[in-house]
C-alpha cells in the first residue's frame, strides 16, 4: 500500500511541474484551493528552483516552450493584467478590453493563464 500512496503524491508532483511550465509561478484559485499546503511549499520551492537555474543561465527557459509562428501579435486583454515591462524595455499597461500589438514572447505567460487573448 505503501507503492500506491507513494505513486499517488509522485503523480500530483508530476502534475503540479507541468502547471508550473504551463501556467507560469503563480496557479489559478480554484487549483490553490484543492492543493494541500506541502503541495504549495513543493510548488514554491519548485519555482524557486526554476528561478535559480534562469538566474544563471541568463535566460528564462519556462518562456517560450514552442517555437512562436510569428513575432507580434495583436492580443484582447480579456481580465486585467496591470502593467508588463517588455523586452525593448516599454512598458504596457493591460486592462481588461483593450487591444495591444506586441511581442509573443511578452505576454506568452498571460497567453497560457488566459488572461490575454490572441486576435487574428
Amino acid at each position: 500500500n505503501i507503492r500506491c500512496c507513494l505513486a499517488y503524491l509522485n503523480e500530483r508532483f508530476s502534475r503540479l511541474k507541468v502547471m508550473r511550465w504551463e501556467l507560469g509561478g503563480v496557479l489559478p484559485q480554484e487549483i490553490q484551493t484543492n492543493i494541500s499546503e506541502q503541495e504549495r511549499t513543493t510548488f514554491r520551492g519548485y519555482t524557486k528552483l526554476l528561478g535559480s537555474y534562469n538566474e544563471q543561465m541568463g535566460i528564462d527557459i519556462t518562456r517560450n516552450l514552442s517555437p512562436p509562428k510569428e513575432l507580434d501579435v495583436n492580443i484582447r486583454v480579456l481580465e486585467d493584467a496591470g502593467e508588463i515591462d517588455t523586452d525593448t524595455d516599454d512598458t504596457v499597461m493591460l486592462t481588461k478590453g483593450s487591444e495591444h500589438l506586441v511581442r509573443r514572447a511578452d505576454v506568452e505567460q498571460l497567453i497560457r493563464r488566459g488572461l490575454v487573448q490572441v486576435l487574428e
